[in-house]
């Protein structure tokens, strides 16, 4: 990071004495066009203006203002650096050579104009960032070698649709294809086994998943992604356009952000089954006005219903326990709830920036109010006994209140 974001920054002469240049170097020089190496360097060289190990072997720095809109790298490259061609907005395409064996991350990172690429065979896995937000690229042939698909390895790809989840692939990260917008079907390898729950987030055109028929991991229920057993919902995806949803009984689970970002379900009921809900799991799901709970379920996690801004009442399960962090956050049209007895903790921020929210009946179980679990909910009135948690909390926080009459 030594010259990180010297945005005017057009050129840079390596001297001969320069034995190391590190990670990110010249991260974020959006005007660098050129990098030139002293030809008595014995540990780099530049072909060109683009920065590279003194035996070709690694590509190091391609300057992100250089004028081309193809590339073809020279057959030496055995690896593409972490960075290597972050920020190259003018690139369209890249030719890389099957001698290439590592790509680092965030190599292509802020490619916007990258439309399509071929990764090599031998190639395992495609790291963290390493195509976050090239926004123009359509399509990609990986190879058959690839296993795993790190973390954010494609966010923000609106433009990804020339695409299968590749057939030797075990495991996708976190974000991995969040934001892939154009991402209409997809079908899941018969070798997956890991894959995180928001991998596919806010994919606002991804309508449908379903998996090999060989997978002992995961299976699809009319394109909703669930565990083999089919007791945990994975993934409701969020292009797939239902306005009532009945989660299937025998479902114990909902994952984390499974529902998250769909925004035309307005209705969902789930069954008694019903144990455990994930944090995120209806997060934006801007539509939703109406979800029944399950009886026994006891959390409310962090964020489930943050951002549902069409809900403007819910029926909280007798068994409840906890309200977390966030749970109904920027639900700006819930006017009013009954918190039931036997709610022990309300966590903080719970809900914040409800700013139509207008009374709340609190009970005489609480023991905690988290920081914040009312901010911004200008016009609300809590409802409390006398010397309870609740009411300790109102006065404290200067927030209206009527007392409970025996």
């Amino acid at each position: 990071y030594a010259f990180y974001n010297c945005n005017s920054l057009g050129s840079v002469s390596i001297p001969e004495n320069v034995l190391e240049i590190q990670n990110c170097a010249f991260l974020g020089c959006s005007s660098l066009k050129h990098i030139s190496v002293d030809n008595a360097n014995v540990n780099y060289k530049d072909e060109k203006g683009v920065l590279f190990s003194a035996d070709t072997s690694t590509l190091i720095c391609f300057p992100p203002a250089k004028k081309s809109s193809a590339y073809n790298l020279p057959k030496e490259v055995k690896t593409i650096s972490d960075y290597a061609f972050w920020g190259c907005s003018l690139l369209e395409s890249i030719i890389i050579h099957e001698n290439v064996s590592t790509i680092g991350a965030q190599a292509f990172s802020g490619c916007t104009a990258l439309e399509s690429i071929t990764i090599p065979e031998g190639i395992t896995t495609i790291k963290y960032s390493t195509f976050y937000d090239c926004s123009s690229l359509v399509s990609i042939i990986a190879p058959s070698t690839l296993t795993t698909v790190e973390s954010c390895a494609f966010y923000n790809c609106s433009s990804l649709s020339g695409f299968d989840v590749f057939s030797g692939v075990s495991s996708i990260g976190s974000y991995a294809f969040y934001g892939c917008d154009s991402l209409s079907e997809i079908t899941l390898s018969e070798k997956l086994t890991v894959l995180e729950s928001n991998a596919f987030s806010d994919c606002a055109g991804l309508s449908a998943i379903y998996v090999h028929d060989k997978n002992k991991v995961f299976s699809s229920v009319d394109g909703v992604l669930f565990s083999k057993n089919l007791k945990t919902l994975i993934i409701y995806p969020a292009g797939k356009i239902n306005y009532e949803y009945f989660i299937p009984q025998g479902t114990q689970t909902i994952s984390n952000y499974a529902f998250s970002y769909n925004q035309t379900i307005g209705s969902i009921t789930l069954p008694d089954s019903v144990t455990t809900i994930g944090s995120y799991a209806f997060y934006s799901c801007t539509a939703l006005g109406a979800v029944s709970l399950p009886n026994n379920l006891t959390e409310i996690p962090s964020s489930a219903f943050a951002y549902c801004t069409a809900i403007a009442g819910i029926e909280l399960p007798q068994a409840l326990k906890t309200i977390g962090s966030s749970a109904f956050a920027y639900c700006e049209a819930l006017r009013s709830m009954t918190v039931p007895e036997g709610v022990e903790v309300i966590e903080s921020s719970a809900f914040s920036y409800c700013n139509q929210f207008a009374s709340i009946s609190m009970p005489k179980s609480l023991t905690e109010i988290g920081v914040g679990a009312f901010n911004g909910c200008s016009q609300l009135t809590l409802s409390c006994y006398e010397n309870s948690c609740a009411y300790n909390y109102a006065i404290n926080n200067n927030i209206d209140y009527v007392l409970y009459q025996d």
